[in-house]
């Protein structure tokens, strides 16, 4: 189902290494035990797109397509009336 997290055995922010490897940190969701919390998955459900410490195009917490274009600028709406 769209929207709905599988509980796994392992934090969900780290994938069980203890270390958030994008970032090379200790995991502050499990505190580096690799183990599964509820807070790792409440911050999964609900994280900014951590895409700029990457490629760009894809999220390396959630593994989800970002929001972002190619060269680097947030996709920004701007309703007809501005200028």
């Amino acid at each position: 189902m769209e929207g709905e997290i599988k509980i796994e055995s392992f934090c969900l922010v780290c994938k069980g290494h203890g270390i958030i490897q994008h970032i090379n940190s200790p995991c502050p969701f499990c505190n580096e035990t690799g183990e599964y919390t509820k807070l790792s998955e409440t911050f999964l459900k609900d994280h900014q797109c951590q895409c700029i410490v990457g490629d760009r195009k894809t999220c390396p917490i959630c593994g989800e397509p970002c929001h972002h274009n190619t060269n680097g600028r947030p996709k920004v709406m701007v309703s007809g009336g501005m200028f």
